[in-house]
Parts: C-alpha cells; sequence; structure tokens
C-alpha cells in the first residue's frame, strides 16, 4: 500500500512541525518493509524500534498502540501502529528523539504528533478501502466475463442447433 515518497515527505514535515526536535523517522508496511525513511543510509538506527513494533503486542492495555525503545541514551525510538477501522495493521511509524526530549514517556510523544497519526491513520484506510472496492470491481467485473462468455456459448449452440432443426424440417418437405 504504499504510497508515493511525496506523501511520506509530507508527513514526515507535518511530524517535524509537531515536534521539531525529532531526528529520524520511518513510515513502514505492516509487513515492517520500509516505505520509506528520512535518512535511509541511517535507517538501522530505528530498525530495533521497527522489530519490537512489527511484533504483535501481547497485550494491549492502553489506548496508544505503541512503544518506546530507549536501549541508548542518546536517543529514543518511538513506535506506533497504525490501525484501520476493523483493527487491522496497516503500518508502522518509528520516530527518533534525542536528549532532552528522549526521556519523555510514549504517552507524551504520542499527545504531541497525534494529530499527524490520525491524518495518517485516515488517509491508509481510505486507500484500503478503495483498494477493496477496487477488488470488488475487478471480481465483479470477471464474474460478468464468465457469465457473457457462458451466454455467448449458449447462443453459439442454440443458434446451431437452430440451424440443424431448420435443415431437418427443409429436408422433409
Amino acid at each position: 500500500m504504499s504510497a508515493p515518497a511525496e506523501t511520506w515527505q509530507s508527513y514526515a514535515q507535518l511530524l517535524v512541525r509537531l515536534s521539531p526536535r525529532i531526528s529520524h523517522i520511518l513510515f513502514a508496511g505492516a509487513d515492517g518493509s520500509t516505505w520509506w525513511s528520512s535518512e535511509p543510509s541511517n535507517a538501522s538506527r530505528v530498525q530495533y524500534a521497527l522489530s519490537l513494533l512489527h511484533k504483535p503486542p501481547t497485550t494491549r492495555s492502553t489506548e496508544i498502540d505503541g512503544l518506546a525503545e530507549t536501549e541508548d541514551s542518546t536517543e529514543s525510538r518511538y513506535g506506533f501502529r497504525i490501525r484501520g477501522a476493523l483493527g487491522e495493521l496497516l503500518a508502522l511509524v518509528v520516530i527518533a528523539l534525542p536528549q532532552p526530549d528522549a526521556r519523555l514517556g510514549l504517552r507524551a510523544v504520542h499527545s504531541v504528533i497525534k494529530p499527524a497519526l490520525d491524518c495518517l491513520q485516515s488517509e491508509l484506510s481510505a486507500r484500503a478501502a478503495a483498494r477493496a472496492a477496487i477488488g470488488e470491481l475487478h471480481e465483479s467485473l470477471a464474474d460478468n466475463n464468465r457469465e457473457l462468455d457462458l451466454f455467448q456459448r449458449l447462443s453459439e449452440t442454440a443458434a446451431a442447433h437452430g440451424v440443424e432443426s431448420r435443415t431437418n424440417s427443409n429436408a422433409g418437405q
């Protein structure tokens, strides 16, 4: 479901406007594959957080679907799962914050960037719905084509039998 790079750059700009000290942003698919990184050559900085985020949560005791990874004393990584209306995983977002913001809790970071995450969730949900509708349309068209093929074969068979019947009735005269 990856969008064009301009889409990710726009969301990255929005995230940075909301939290100017963000030092790295990574957008990934539900499967953990990277869609866009603010520093592709330095994406390894957030890979551990991405791998943790990609694993299904053992419990969902809070309304924030994410994690804070603070193994590094100079920088913390915060990851968020973007879900659709039915709870399906649409995307993963990981940001890195240097000190002193690295000491912030997950709830504090989430509250600052929530508008961007909500916009992204809306867009990805709309894209998923559009893809589903297109898939249904393709299935419907395929069904219609199968029905037309069957109708055509039946018409050809009926026409062939009709010709034989007229030929046989003409032979009897």
